[in-house]
């Protein structure tokens, strides 16, 4: 029997056709389930994978590669706009998502101090990296 890819089985399954299972995608940010077993297969890990273009697709490739996801999501966390527009973030560590720990603007009052985001700031160059060379 000849094996069906993720792109087929996405296509498939979007058409209502009758696949041999479901696909399971994970777009990325929040969504992205990495796990530790996933960083050792990969011998990548948090939080150098948030700042490193090649480190991030090879983390993000190993649940692809693994055949747990039939996608490959990146960024690991939804932190990356909110850092390059203003708020300070906390990358976390092996176990542990970036999350905000300063933001922006302290009211909506303050709306223009938010800076304009920038895919030069930040970690949206690293983003851009791994899409890159996962592309």
């Amino acid at each position: 029997m000849k094996e069906i890819t993720s792109a087929q089985l996405l296509a498939g399954s979007l058409n209502h056709q009758v696949m041999p299972r479901v696909p399971c995608i994970c777009p990325g940010g929040m969504m992205n389930m990495m796990t530790a077993e996933l960083m050792e297969l990969a011998q990548v890990w948090w939080p150098q994978a948030h700042t490193d273009g090649n480190l991030m697709a090879t983390l993000a490739e190993a649940a692809y590669t693994a055949g747990i996801f039939d996608n490959i999501g990146i960024p690991f966390c939804m932190t990356v706009e909110a850092e390059t527009m203003g708020s300070s973030v906390d990358l976390g560590d092996r176990l542990t998502e970036p999350r905000v720990i300063g933001y922006a603007a302290s009211s909506v009052e303050q709306w223009e101090q938010i800076q304009e985001l920038s895919l030069e700031n930040g970690r949206i160059p690293a983003v851009l990296q791994a899409i890159k060379k996962i592309k």
